[in-house]
């Protein structure tokens, strides 16, 4: 199987394209040199012959996955065609073969989907327009209002990141309890709810009770980075509905004011790795932020300095802008990367790269050689990044699911059933 580029033809590993559900696509570059490939990859399963993610017990197909990145990657028409575009300086900084990137991926103890059993295409029998209505609902509601689709993808993150990824986000408040979604790291932040609310609308008027909540979310994540030129990926499904959601538990999410440790710890206590956590904060290059979250940066950074020091002057100059001191107004937004906040590219990192990361958070990847080194290699590899990304995407939707008998199916996400 081979991968067509205007320019040549660049072979693309036909076991690991088929070993992986890998389609066609082709290869193109975009105004910096970068190499993309469309239509995106699809990630189907690790086991193919039973559709299930969650054979990974040798790790064969993360590297399979490898294999693959590199060949397309690496290949010497790719290189040629950069330097011919950009000069021999430009080409540097691809993806090393040797390097510990992929240290973690495929290791055993960290494989997180053999617990649990979701599976590829699990719809397909009971329900099999489930995918397609929630595309249809995220693009419509896309082409409105292009920052929904941070939304969504946030709203997965915070759901999967409190109590597992069960819909928990989604259950309102009642008289007797400040839900998730209410608290002030989701309110009045989070958005999105309406575009779930269609899609469930729709899937309950085709399939009632069939599709949950937990898995509506998961997919319009991964609709939303695809919508946004990002990598498509298949969604492992089967998660079913939590049927509590606390505001006290949104503590367990990352603060934006996070350090490097205590970023890492977060993440390693939801199963992830440091790497994954580094590729993950690469969804800031899509969205905005309420200027609350890193106003600290500009006027009370420290008892000794007022504004960040590793914040870039400019960048700060024009925050305090956007964003005057003492301001009560809660609509005031800024976008997380000013010059492509509705598209999935590498724009974050090379932003943290010139200290113009919007939280502290995101700045303080710079703060570790090896986290340092990944930022490097994520803004000169778009292509390797969206491939991690989506692959961090499936492990971070397996976190705390329900599967089985446990949870429910909601019919109304907003309202556990009675």
């Amino acid at each position: 199987m081979e991968v067509k580029k205007d320019v040549g033809t660049v072979a693309a590993g036909s076991a690991g394209m088929e070993n992986l559900g890998l389609s066609k696509g082709e290869v193109s570059e975009d105004q910096r040199g970068n190499v993309v490939i469309e239509p995106y990859f699809y990630y189907h399963s690790v086991d193919a012959s039973e559709g299930k993610y969650g054979s990974c017990s040798d790790g064969s197909g993360y590297d399979s996955m490898k294999q693959f990145l590199l060949s397309v990657v690496d290949d010497p028409v790719v290189h040629s065609t950069r330097k011919a575009r950009l000069g021999n300086h430009h080409s540097s900084g691809l993806y090393d073969n040797s390097s510990s990137d992929w240290e973690h991926v495929a290791k055993d103890d960290e494989c997180m989907m053999l617990e649990a059993q979701l599976q590829v295409r699990f719809y397909e029998n009971s329900c099999s327009m489930a995918e397609f209505i929630v595309k249809q609902e995220v693009s419509k509601a896309f082409f409105k209002d292009r920052g929904v689709a941070a939304g969504l993808v946030r709203m997965h993150f915070h759901d999967c990141f409190v109590r597992g990824c069960d819909g928990s986000v989604l259950i309102d408040s009642t008289p007797s309890n400040k839900a998730e979604k209410d608290s002030p790291a989701n309110n009045p932040s989070l958005r999105g709810f309406e575009v779930i609310d269609s899609a469930k609308a729709r899937l309950e008027s085709v399939c009632p009770g069939v599709v949950s909540c937990a898995d509506t979310i998961a997919f319009a994540a991964r609709d939303s980075i695809e919508i946004t030129r990002g990598f498509g990926y298949n969604v492992p499904a089967g998660r079913r509905d939590g049927r509590i959601s606390l505001a006290s538990e949104t503590r367990s999410l990352p603060s934006p004011a996070f350090n490097l440790d205590q970023l890492t710890q977060n993440f390693k206590s939801m199963g992830l790795t440091q790497e994954e956590m580094v590729t993950l904060s690469g969804a800031h290059t899509i969205g905005r932020s309420h200027c609350g979250s890193f106003s600290n940066r500009l006027y009370n950074f420290s008892s000794t300095r007022r504004q960040d020091p590793s914040l870039d002057p400019a960048y700060a100059a024009q925050l305090k802008q956007q964003c005057p001191q003492g301001s009560t107004d809660a609509s005031l937004v800024v976008p997380m990367n000013p010059a492509s906040p509705a598209i999935t590219d590498v724009g974050y990192y090379t932003d943290v790269l010139d200290n113009r990361g919007l939280f502290t958070s995101d700045q303080t990847l710079l703060t570790n050689p090896t986290t340092a080194i990944q930022v490097t290699q994520n803004s000169r590899n778009p292509f390797l990044w969206k491939s991690k990304f989506a692959l961090a995407m499936v492990k971070m939707g397996q976190i705390g699911v329900l599967t089985g008998a446990a949870g429910e199916i909601r019919a109304n996400c907003r309202v556990i059933n009675s």
